[in-house]
């Protein structure tokens, strides 16, 4: 079995030395100048800007490359880098397309940048041709949507500082060299780098308090506006920066158009819900992580929320609790009634639970929980509760989204490095929704939550009609052929032989595509893009409860419209999430996740919205002037001017600063998504253009998307 790493990868940027086990690779640390954080909040969105500042202290060019988190939220839209005073802006293009032009850069002894997606919350950026004694500056941006806490009175801003390791399985999983990199630690660095924070939040009622669970936090409230940083100026990148921001009044049922620069439109539903129905029998399974990961305060974060669990389950239930590591152990052979007499049995039980099972092995567990058989009128909830430091996340999301059908899966994120990925994913893949707990004074009003919603019942098939059909739905069907003698009428008649009218024309591009369950209380959100610029007058929703069918329907307000890209962003973040997750349109037309069509169209939508996806990344290229030769890389012969630097590996990085006063930037690229978004609340649209939003086309080449 694999060594099983406890410690968190340190961040910053490092090179490795030929010939040097990459255990040394601290000795080859390129260091930290000054690095800033950025973050505009408004309302349920936030743009943030991380930049960091590093020098190449070698007496020579190298190539490094370092690995850091995001928000597993985040749609990454802008890439820029900057020597010497030189400012290069990246362009989304085709991975492979980015890689080669990357690498034909270096070769020729340009200046060469490129950013990847190796999980949909871990990125990775290489610096080629660094030269010695100058500094680097890389600048990050991405936009997300927030989560709120218990209530729509509470938003929740994340920052992730820290890549954990990630257990690999045995080797019968089939393993990436970017899960091999993460597998284990940098270890030797000891400490975390500075980080500086400046934020700004705006709402859409009064701010009534703003606190973190993870840092200790100074802040400027005025009226609906506030401004928040570190009470020292910086603090130690050793965990992730959460900031919870308090309102005053409820989140109101919000729809809002957007019209960007070409003149295509963007729609976006924002509302929480709430109604109660009679509570449901169910039968529900604790899966809990005790892989060694989880020692320390983890398990005893596991431990209390287990309890909290017992104490609430309602009387007319089923339960069994499930530990996993590199194996698992169950409390029972099958689910047992819940009364006082199998509450002692968990209780004691509980208390003795260890981080003692060996690496993160999700998938046998979660399998076992599935195959087992069902409780006839009790439907199984499943409450997975890890810190997901695995690196096999997709497989175990895919085998949630198997069993989806008779088995809800609720997560439920414990630590201050948790892997966002994965516990969201589990949720959206099972149906379920998704809590984090880092301290124990949230720990009970989220346990409850998310307790209420397994035996409270769902709305289902949720329907949202955007004033068109959505891309992926069914044509009308044709009318049934009237019975018995058929009258020829001068006002309508219609030949049998006639031929069919032309089908509707697709004009909508939802995301999801597949609404997910709504639960009483929980954000629902939910985009469009328009194959024209042409608002509907209202979005009606629809859905079906115990009770009969539910419904409610927005007005639109042309004068809330907004001008900008904010929403279409997020949206097309939303279709490539779809597409890679194998919930998309294209699933129900027949394309296999891995299909070229598939593969095709995330290339589309990441090259038009210029976003970092699986199929699409960030390259950027400086050219420099110098004394050309011809050199070789591959299979490829190019007219270099600079010999080719040492090659230099870098494990993780998150955002820091030594300098707490904020510096103006210079100038340059810079998305602007929130001054769009937060004056499009009362700002009128332009005028509308002939020019169309994004069409989706499966015969669109990977390359030239």
């Amino acid at each position: 079995m694999a060594p099983i790493h406890h410690h968190h990868c340190c961040c910053g940027l490092y090179w490795h030395r030929p010939n040097v086990p990459e255990v040394f690779v601290w000795y080859n640390l390129i260091p930290l100048q000054e690095c800033t954080v950025e973050a505009t909040v408004i309302d349920q969105m936030t743009q943030v800007d991380i930049t960091q500042h590093y020098v190449n202290n070698e007496s020579r060019e190298i190539e490094a490359s370092y690995i850091f988190p995001l928000d597993e939220r985040a749609a990454v839209c802008g890439f820029e880098a900057e020597i010497d005073g030189k400012r290069v802006v990246g362009v989304a293009k085709e991975k492979q397309q980015a890689r080669r032009e990357y690498q034909a850069a270096v070769a020729r002894g340009d200046g060469a940048y490129l950013m990847e997606e190796q999980k949909a919350d871990i990125f990775k950026v290489k610096v080629g041709n660094i030269p010695p004694g100058e500094k680097v500056k890389i600048k990050i941006t991405y936009v997300a949507e927030l989560k709120s806490e218990v209530s729509d009175l509470e938003k929740r801003f994340l920052l992730p500082t820290v890549v954990a390791p990630r257990y690999t399985p045995p080797p019968n999983w089939r393993q990436s060299a970017a899960d091999k990199s993460l597998e284990q630690p940098l270890q030797g660095s000891g400490k975390g780098y500075p980080l500086t924070l400046n934020l700004t939040a705006i709402m859409m009622s009064d701010i009534t308090d703003i606190t973190s669970p993870s840092h200790k936090i100074s802040k400027t409230i005025n009226g609906t506006s506030a401004s928040v940083g570190f009470e020292f100026g910086e603090e130690a990148m050793t965990k992730d920066v959460i900031v919870n921001i308090a309102v005053a009044a409820p989140h109101e049922p919000r729809v809002c158009f957007e019209v960007n620069e070409g003149g295509s439109l963007a729609g976006m539903v924002s509302l929480f819900p709430h109604f109660q129905f009679a509570d449901v029998p169910v039968e529900i399974v604790f899966v809990l992580d005790r892989s060694g990961s989880m020692s320390g305060t983890r398990i005893k974060q596991a431990q209390d929320a287990l309890q909290l669990f017992m104490r609430s389950l309602p009387e007319d239930c089923y339960f069994n609790i499930v530990g996993f590591g590199s194996r698992h152990v169950t409390l029972f052979d099958a689910s047992r009634k819940y009364d006082d007499g199998t509450l002692r049995t968990a209780a004691g039980a509980i208390k003795s639970m260890g981080a003692n099972l060996g690496g993160t092995e999700l998938v046998k567990p979660l399998s076992h929980v599935f195959h087992q058989r069902p409780i006839q009128g009790y439907p199984r909830q499943v409450f997975v509760l890890t810190d997901g430091q695995v690196s096999n996340t997709n497989e175990v999301i895919k085998l949630v989204e198997q069993h989806s059908g008779h088995s809800r899966v609720f997560s439920l994120g414990i630590g201050n490095a948790v892997s966002h990925h994965l516990v969201e994913g589990l949720a959206r893949a099972g149906k379920g929704t998704a809590q984090f707990v880092t301290d124990a004074a949230s720990m009970q009003a989220k346990v409850m939550k998310q307790l209420k919603q397994a035996i409270q019942p769902a709305l289902r098939n949720v329907k949202v009609d955007w004033g068109g059909r959505n891309l992926g739905e069914a044509a009308p069907a044709a009318p049934a052929a009237p019975s018995g003698a058929i009258v020829k009428s001068l006002l309508g008649y219609v030949s049998p032989q006639a031929s069919a009218p032309p089908a509707p024309k697709v004009d909508i591009h939802q995301a999801p595509f597949r609404v997910p369950p709504v639960f009483d209380g929980e954000h629902f959100l939910i985009y469009a893009i328009y194959g024209e610029n042409k608002p509907p007058a209202s979005v009606t929703i629809t859905a079906e409860s115990p009770e009969g069918p539910l419904t409610v329907e927005l007005p639109v307000d042309p004068a809330r419209n907004i001008q900008g890209k904010l929403v279409h962003t997020l949206a097309a973040r939303a279709m490539i999430r779809d597409l890679e997750e194998d919930r998309s349109w294209m699933k129900a037309a027949g394309f296999a996740r891995d299909s070229t069509q598939v593969r095709n169209e995330i290339v589309a939508l990441g090259t038009k919205y210029q976003l970092v996806s699986t199929h699409t990344s960030f390259v950027a290229i400086e050219e420099r002037s110098g004394c050309e030769y011809e050199c070789h890389w591959g299979p490829y012969t190019f007219h270099a001017r600079q010999h080719k630097p040492a090659q230099r590996n870098v494990p993780a990085s998150g955002a820091g600063s030594t300098k707490r006063k904020k510096k103006k930037d210079k100038g340059g690229y810079s998305p602007d998504y929130s001054a769009s978004y937060g004056a499009g609340y009362g700002a009128p649209p332009p005028a509308p253009s002939a020019s169309y939003g994004y069409a989706p086309s499966m015969s669109r080449s990977a390359a030239g998307a």
